[in-house]
């Protein structure tokens, strides 16, 4: 076991601390070193890999620096010594908290590696064995009885003790396809009473009228409390009186009206293609509220779906995260770069989990706590196809879009605290679907490596700014790709003051701001320079900002011309082609431009952003590094000087556009060998290598910035640049 529950159980401690409290000047990261300051002294640990969404990898080692003396130190003292002189407490329930959770990892991680389970979806959820990566006690739990396997207990209950969101006729009608799965056919409760399934631990002391114990043995789910069997028609989730990292596992009423609520706005609503595990009824007993169970629908089969959570975590016996290693036996069966592979695998996490969940915001107004462990992912072939959301607990809604389309929502009056503004929409789902959610896996996906993380972080910047242009009203959407900080929920914030979070008046006391990785690491957006003009001996060269209305038809000449589709393989249709350069000019992360000479269209050209660009994987890239896509569409400027001139302008235009653009790059078929030659005769161009794309063979051509201008000789040659 290359990875112990201590290093895990120290690493979710120290990046929950850090992400707590890295706006006071005691808690800080300084070249590679977590330092933890107090008056005299310090605690230092060396980072294993610094990530730019926080989950740090340490050294095991922690070390006390006291002016010349340094001493090793154990994370139980660590622990005591923040708890004790940081916060100031006298008492040591938090240490202790931190030391069960970190008992209780042990015992799962141990369970995990001597146990496997009878799918991988069951397998993910069973296997959470580190729990939370941002949390002081990931896996804390106060004393009781629970089990990875149950049989349900079937209590005989008097219907004068029923409560339910639905009326007790409607509960029997939809408990029924349960009672004969879980007891049999014509298995029926006795007269003036009603079956209500139990947790076998809560059977004990409860005075009871009938009891039957259920055929089937069910699984425990990683919230402990929710139960499934693969062919029953629910899950079922219990309210159970233990304490699980910040708060007690109980169901109130209000939590379980949720399930109607989102059935009454999504009949009005019908855009959303989101699959949600339904939760359409749950039952409580009169007497002791306490005493309840909500009902799960199971439409989907599971079997290739696993737990977001699960693939952001580490694997115990290879230190990668578990999605890298899926990606990696991905990348062994083909011939690409890693970072091709994982670019691809998040881009197909974007488009398939994370895209369905931001429409139910931005199109909807629900909101949803996608944190990782709600979160279902599918599988195929190493890839994330689909995504299926459960738990609706957390479930609310626009406040402006209930009032807007005057939407009744049942107990809308009683319960109203998930009715919420758009300030509270940002903090909430930004915090669960991006923050807990999203970053966590961009994070796994990297394997914590910053430089893949910064490429990842770019790439989700781009589809965020997509929507954007579709969606420019979206307050949501602004808040992320403008905002410099990010609201989260403090887990350390919240156990170091025995908080229970579900219980909490004011939730927001909790919340603190950290930087936001789409405005500190991605690219910063720059406006598209509209038009660059030179001229070479009276004659006037130019790159003007492509307009698909008018350029379409010259554009859909070129390429019907056959040695321009012989290497651009686009010989399409006006309609096609328009909607291609609809597309570009939607996309952040190219600029496309038509060369001309004497006001005449020469050429088209696509400026790229390389770092966010298929050409990233092949090459040593950086933020601000360029590319360049090019035709010359007009046959009689082939062979002349003219071609030469753009391509020496398309240079000097990128270099003088941003003066951190480091580097330029292309990517011609590898049997152009006259582009080749042709770049080799430019100042500062040179070829590197021949290097396989999924579609072609392709030849490395690098042109780099301080080589230019060494090489660049000027031609009495004036240029004027002007932007928008």
């Amino acid at each position: 076991m290359l990875i112990t529950a201590q290093d895990e159980s120290q690493r979710a401690f120290l990046n929950s601390f850090l992400r707590d409290y890295s706006e006071t000047s005691k808690v800080f990261i300084h070249e590679n070193w977590l330092n933890i300051s107090f008056e005299g002294f310090k605690f230092s640990i060396r980072l294993k890999k610094f990530s730019l969404v926080g989950s740090h990898i340490y050294h095991s080692t922690i070390f006390k620096v006291q002016r010349e003396k340094v001493e090793f130190v154990s994370f139980q003292k660590l622990v005591e010594e923040i708890e004790q002189r940081f916060f100031n407490l006298k008492t040591k329930n938090f240490s202790e908290k931190v030391i069960n959770s970190q008992k209780n990892m042990q015992e799962e991680l141990i369970c995990a590696l001597n146990q496997k389970s009878s799918s991988t979806y069951l397998e993910s959820e069973q296997n959470l064995y580190f729990g939370h990566p941002f949390h002081p006690f990931p896996k804390f739990q106060s004393s009781f009885e629970r089990s990875r396997t149950i049989k349900i207990i079937w209590l005989e209950i008097p219907e004068s003790q029923y409560r339910g969101v639905a009326s007790l006729d409607e509960y029997n009608s939809k408990l029924l396809p349960l009672v004969e799965f879980d007891l049999g056919l014509n298995i029926k409760a006795s007269e003036g009473h009603f079956f209500f399934p139990s947790h076998p631990a809560l059977t004990k002391n409860m005075n009871l009228t009938k009891v039957l114990e259920g055929k089937h043995t069910w699984s425990e789910l990683s919230s402990k409390r929710s139960f499934f069997h693969p062919n029953a028609p629910f899950q079922l989730k219990f309210s159970l009186p233990f304490k699980l990292t910040n708060s007690v596992r109980l169901i109130n009423f209000e939590e379980t009206t949720r399930g109607l609520q989102l059935e009454a706005f999504l009949k009005k609503r019908k855009n959303s293609q989101l699959k949600i595990m339904r939760e359409p009824f749950a039952v409580f007993l009169k007497d002791d509220p306490k005493i309840a169970v909500q009902f799960r629908e199971q439409p989907y089969e599971l079997k290739d779906y696993v737990l977001g959570g699960y693939l952001a975590q580490r694997d115990s016996s290879s230190t990668n995260s578990f999605v890298y290693d899926l990606i990696l036996q991905f990348h062994n069966n083909n011939s690409q770069p890693i970072l091709a592979s994982q670019l691809k695998w998040f881009d197909s996490y974007i488009q398939n989990a994370v895209k369905p969940l931001l429409q139910m915001v931005i199109e909807e107004g629900v909101l949803l706590g996608a944190h990782m462990q709600n979160v279902l992912i599918k599988i195929e072939s190493g890839f994330p196809t689909d995504v299926i959301y459960r738990d609706l607990q957390g479930c609310g809604f626009s406040k402006e879009i209930i009032d807007k389309e005057k939407v009744d929502l049942p107990y809308q009056n009683e319960f109203y605290k998930n009715l919420l503004g758009k300030k509270d929409i940002n903090k909430v789902v930004g915090y669960y679907l991006i923050v807990n959610n999203v970053f966590n896996i961009l994070g796994a996906v990297s394997n914590w490596n910053s430089y893949v993380e910064r490429i990842l972080i770019s790439r989700l910047k781009n589809e965020f700014i997509k929507l954007q242009l579709e969606f420019p009203e979206s307050s949501f959407l602004n808040y992320l790709l403008h905002s410099d900080g990010l609201w989260q929920k403090g887990n350390f914030r919240c156990s170091i003051s025995s908080f229970d979070e579900n219980t909490m008046n004011d939730p927001w006391k909790i919340y603190n701001q950290i930087d936001n990785p789409l405005v500190a690491f991605a690219r910063k957006n720059l406006p598209m320079v509209e038009n660059y003009e030179a001229s070479y001996r009276n004659r006037k060269i130019s790159f003007r900002k492509a307009d698909p209305e008018r350029d379409i038809e010259i554009f859909h000449k070129w390429h019907n011309q056959e040695f321009v589709f012989e290497f651009w393989e686009m010989n399409q249709s006006l309609k096609e082609l328009k909607a291609y350069l609809e597309e570009k000019i939607k996309d952040p992360s190219v600029e496309p431009y038509i060369f001309e000479v004497d006001n005449q269209p020469v050429g088209y050209f696509e400026f790229y952003w390389a770092i966010e660009d298929r050409i990233a994987p092949y090459c040593d890239v950086n933020l601000y590094d360029r590319g360049i896509h090019l035709l010359i569409g007009e046959k009689s400027f082939l062979n002349s000087k003219m071609v030469y001139l753009a391509m020496l302008h398309a240079t000097k235009f990128l270099f003088e556009q941003d003066s951190r653009t480091k580097r330029i790059y292309g990517e011609p078929r590898a049997d152009n060998i006259p582009i080749r030659r042709f770049a080799e005769r430019l100042p500062g161009w040179k070829f590197l290598y021949e290097f396989d794309f999924p579609h072609k063979r392709a030849a490395l051509l690098e042109c780099e910035r301080s080589r230019f201008y060494r090489e660049y000789k000027e031609e009495s040659d004036e240029r004027t640049l002007s932007s928008h």
